[in-house]
């Protein structure tokens, strides 16, 4: 059924018929049996974009009261890049002309430790690719900032972080995923903070919006997958390790 003001139609589910409706009583009574189904519904996801102006409702919205307590489970195309964005490198790489850039950069420096202390107390799991990993070596940006925020990272400030990244894949923390769940769309960053889940996306004008998804079902079926999935979909720690060595030598090399 798809209403207007003054129209309605309705359709099969092939949409290969319908019927196209514009009495005014029709119309409305078609429109009053939508909204008593709307006021039955639970909210499905909350948006929001991640702008300099609305940084503080998406970091409290993401890193709420409760975060310290629940583990952190994500899967996107490269690793979590933010638990190593800390001390002398975020101010380094801060954009300090962003309007708020102050309190901007209070806030990313508090976030950014807490996923360290995450990782620390083995709360933390992330499934990414190679190939997203090497798209950060390449340009020392990652998708998970808007750019405004940062400036690029320099060579060896991504040799840094990168062998942050390398620790995390001794211990498991970060697990590189293999075939065919290696070609992740370049779009796609999902995560599950105990029973909240959120997904971050580039929409069709270029920014970045924070989708915070209110459907609890929904995220226990994600959490579900990620924390039961085969061994063989990813690769070994010593080949984990294996994989940022390279990147890290082709990088020294100026092979990148």
């Amino acid at each position: 059924m798809i209403l207007t003001s003054d129209a309605a139609i309705l359709c099969s589910s092939d949409y290969q018929n319908g019927i196209f409706i514009k009495s005014p009583d029709v119309v409305q009574l078609l429109w009053n049996q939508f909204i008593s189904y709307k006021e039955q519904c639970s909210l499905f996801f909350r948006p929001a974009p991640l702008t300099p102006e609305n940084h503080k409702a998406v970091i409290d919205s993401m890193f709420d009261t409760f975060y310290d307590q629940n583990d952190l489970i994500g899967i996107q195309p490269e690793p979590c890049l933010t638990p190593f964005f800390t001390g002398n490198l975020l101010h380094e790489i801060f954009n300090y002309d962003l309007p708020q850039a102050d309190a901007i950069l209070a806030a990313a420096e508090q976030a950014f430790q807490m996923n360290m202390v995450k990782i620390q107390n083995e709360q933390f799991l992330i499934y990414s690719t190679r190939e997203g990993l090497l798209q950060f070596a390449k340009t020392g940006l990652t998708d998970e900032i808007p750019e405004i925020f940062y400036h690029p990272l320099t060579v060896e400030q991504r040799i840094e972080i990168l062998n942050g990244v390398r620790q995390c894949c001794e211990t498991g923390v970060y697990r590189f995923l293999q075939k065919p769940l290696n070609h992740l769309p370049h779009n796609l960053h999902f995560c599950i903070r105990g029973t909240m889940g959120s997904m971050v996306f580039r929409n069709n004008t270029g920014q970045i919006i924070v989708l915070n998804i209110e459907e609890t079902c929904l995220v226990s079926i994600f959490r579900d997958y990620l924390e039961h999935m085969n061994p063989a979909s990813y690769c070994s720690t010593e080949k984990a390790t294996e994989l940022v060595d390279q990147i890290i030598n082709d990088l020294q090399n100026n092979r990148i």
